[in-house]
């Protein structure tokens, strides 16, 4: 009988199974779709890292040989490997690094020769086709060929020698290889005590660590870093291969980001199929107290509601969510109807007539649609707040995700990398002895940024303006005696370099004396102690050699990189100038009338290309790439929003459609005693309008507030390189716009249905 009894329900409340179903398709939907494209493309991710990248867990930067030899027997270490790099070959074509490694080190980088085998003497060497085309030579393994060597010597390369090599081996070239004209070289070790001092060689030092077989990545990571704390090897020094860890381990945060999805999509679909249920109890509360007083039971009363709803196509996982979803939302009406006695449930009419011998109804002496209105909605204030609650959950949710990507603009990130439409530096290298002139030391003497240079720039048609940047670097033991580079602002920065303060204060003004300095956050963490008052002793190279200086940390500020350009200690350019009497010019900040002018970059190009001293950075090239991983970013998260909105507003049109179907005879009366089809329509507008207001109050008005916060935490961490708010104007105009069209849609529709049934039916209708 059970059974019978929910088949007739079934079809008898056709229109409610077809929303509830519709809202159980969308919820399996992406309860499937969710975890099987992630897991496909995680998986197909973890394929290639597997097939290509490096093996090895983590490596150890610029290890002596003593050390490891005690990292290489270390209880922790599984495998381990070698490499060094010796240095350069020099083309003008192509970049050819010089590097050692041992076997093992080979195997660990994932690599293997096409021929041959790995060198064992002084003069022998592995090459690659490219390498040999770029010195427009060819050979075979036994072949003798010469090539110009760069090896680093003294903390940088030293100058060109024509070097003689025996071909042991070769490696194949990638496509990217080929691309980027990038190769390597493989020397001996032999080669390498030769031709670098024993004091002055260093390792890079591959190892994987012993790991249970339910080892994570955290776990893995920690493992590392302890035991870099062990060998006092530096944090800057480790390197931990993320790609490969998280590939073949247990990452822990990746768990909880699926089972956060998987929630969100369960509960918005649990808020909608109890919100469908939920309104239409009432009049099924009758129904359960007849099958009660003829013998159901409670746990028959809640099998009811089961029977709708496990189906044989729900499989795997998105088949067990999905049905515990529905059986979920499900508990609570059939816990309700399941409470009530036999004779209470018989005597039930719902909350817009009368409970228990007392009037419900408030009553008026005229009649007008606001209040029919009203009567209902203020009769079914639990049933309204469901409906209203269920959509405004994934409104709100929307709100929240589009403020973040409103606040991740393309534009504003580009602008945070580069601040003007370009961007023009001299080159600039360090520790080559065959191109000394690139030293910053050198280049200062010979600036190529020069006023001239500028007044020629500003004579291109559409260049409005150009700022000029200077720099120069210092030395110093609170830096562990590494360079750090002084950036100094021109007037023209003064408001931003003020306002950029976040701890301490100084001015522009006290800026120019040259003895105070702002440090950039970024700073600390590489130097942690730095502090506010601290007066750091420095030396400065300024092409004539060297002098010390003084520098007291007066602030801390917190600005974007296209400000600073990685250059952590900052004051205003005046008191740069006092450093050195040399062309101290970093980098022109080029201002032009459009975001983007190809006439302008060809021309640019050109004076870049004619003194090829320097080098020019394009605005757009840096937009574009923003751009594209937003747009991919964009549109996967509105299309999961989309979904589940769409989950949601299968709840409002349950509710309107219910409120029709319960007073099917008092509206039939109303229209019988004079109401029109358009204030028919009229009134179930107001109804419509009412939980679509108090809809776009919570998700509109509440999405906007908690946005805000999300947004200082993705600022905070760096996501998207987001740096201002921008409110989500879009995102709540398209709400707004679709769930006023739906409801209006909605209306139509219902008025339409209402019209097929005769006034003589529709009073006759009895629930």
């Amino acid at each position: 009988m059970i059974g019978k009894i929910a088949a007739a329900n079934m079809r008898y409340h056709k229109s409610k199974n077809i929303l509830t179903g519709i809202a159980v398709f969308l919820t399996t939907l992406l309860l499937f779709i969710v975890p099987a494209v992630g897991y496909d493309a995680i998986s197909g991710q973890q394929a290639v890292i597997n097939e290509l990248y490096p093996t090895w867990h983590a490596l150890f930067r610029d290890v002596t040989g003593d050390t490891a030899e005690k990292l290489s027997v270390h209880h922790m270490i599984s495998r381990w490997g070698l490499r060094s790099d010796v240095g350069y070959m020099a083309s003008e074509d192509a970049e050819i690094a010089m590097l050692y490694l041992d076997e093992e080190g080979l195997d660990l980088y994932h690599m293997e020769l096409a021929q041959g085998r790995l060198p064992e003497t002084e003069n022998e060497i592995v090459v690659s086709e490219g390498i040999l085309e770029a010195f427009s030579q060819s050979g075979k393994i036994g072949d003798v060929i010469t090539v110009p060597c760069q090896v680093y010597r003294n903390g940088g390369l030293d100058y060109i020698q024509e070097k003689e090599f025996v071909i042991s081996g070769f490696i194949a070239d990638t496509e990217i290889n080929r691309e980027q004209k990038a190769y390597s070289a493989f020397v001996s070790k032999a080669f390498l005590e030769k031709e670098i001092p024993e004091e002055q060689i260093k390792y890079r030092f591959l190892f994987r660590i012993k790991t249970g077989d339910s080892a994570n990545t955290d776990e893995i990571e920690e493992d590392i870093n302890a035991l870099a704390k062990q060998f006092d090897i530096p944090e800057q020094s480790v390197g931990i291969n993320k790609d490969y860890l998280g590939a073949n381990y247990v990452d822990p945060s990746y768990v909880p980001a699926i089972a956060v999805i998987m929630l969100i999509i369960v509960g918005a679909g649990m808020i909608t199929i109890y919100g469908i249920y939920y309104v239409s109890m009432g009049e099924r509360i009758q129904e359960y107290g007849k099958i009660k007083a003829i013998g159901a039971t409670r746990r028959q009363l809640i099998l009811d509601g089961k029977v709708q709803l496990y189906h044989v196509w729900f499989y795997f996982l998105a088949a067990f969510v999905a049905v515990l979803t529905v059986f979920l939302s499900l508990l609570q009406p059939m816990k309700i109807a399941s409470k009530v006695s036999e004779i209470e449930a018989m005597r039930y009419q719902d909350s817009h007539t009368a409970r228990r011998g007392k009037k419900v109804r408030k009553g008026y002496t005229d009649i007008t649609i606001g209040r029919l209105a009203n009567i209902y909605l203020a009769g079914n204030k639990k049933k309204s707040a469901v409906t209203i609650f269920s959509m405004a959950a994934t409104g709100l949710l929307v709100m929240v995700v589009a403020t973040v990507l409103s606040c991740a603009n393309p534009a504003e990130a580009s602008r945070n990398s580069i601040h003007a439409q370009y961007e023009l530096s001299p080159v600039i290298e360090y520790n080559n002895k065959e191109h000394p002139e690139l030293e910053w030391g050198e280049v200062q003497k010979e600036n190529p940024l020069t006023e001239e240079l500028k007044k020629e720039i500003l004579q291109i048609n559409g260049i409005t303006s150009v700022e000029t940047y200077t720099g120069t670097y210092v030395t110093s033991d609170a830096f562990d005696g590494d360079r750090e580079w002084l950036a100094g602002v021109p007037k023209t920065g003064k408001q931003q370099l003020e306002e950029g303060i976040i701890e301490g204060n100084v001015t522009y003004e006290e800026l120019k004396t040259g003895d105070k300095v702002i440090a950039d956050k970024n700073l600390l963490y590489w130097w942690p102690d730095i502090r506010i008052g601290d007066v750091l002793d420095v030396v400065v190279e300024d092409g004539n050699g060297t002098h010390e200086r003084k520098l007291e940390i007066a602030a801390i500020g917190d600005y974007p990189l296209s400000f600073t350009n990685y250059r952590y200690l900052i004051m205003a350019q005046e008191g740069l100038e006092s450093f050195s009497n040399y062309n101290l010019n970093y980098y022109y900040n080029i201002h032009a009338e459009k975001p983007y002018d190809p006439e302008v970059e060809v021309q640019l190009k050109a004076i870049a290309e004619e003194s090829g001293r320097m080098e020019l950075r394009v605005w757009k090239d840096v937009y574009e790439e923003y751009k594209s991983n937003m747009a991919v970013t964009g549109g996967i998260c509105y299309a999961f929003l989309g979904v589940l909105g769409m989950i949601c507003i299968m709840n409002m049109i349950n509710t309107m459609i219910h409120s029709i179907h319960v007073r099917k005879k008092d509206l039939g009366i109303l229209q019988a005693v004079g109401m029109s089809d358009t204030q028919l329509r009229r009134m179930l507008q107001m109804e419509g309008l009412f939980y679509t207001a108090g809809t776009l109050l919570i998700a509109v008005g509440g999405g906007s507030l908690a946005g805000y916060p999300i947004f200082l935490w993705a600022k905070d961490h760096g996501i998207f390189n987001i740096s201002s708010y921008h409110y989500p104007i879009p995102a709540s105009v398209i709400l707004t716009v679709v769930l006023v069209s739906v409801q209006m849609i909605l209306t139509v529709a219902l008025g339409k249905i209402m019209k097929k049934e005769s006034l003589i039916d529709r009073i006759r209708f009895m629930n």
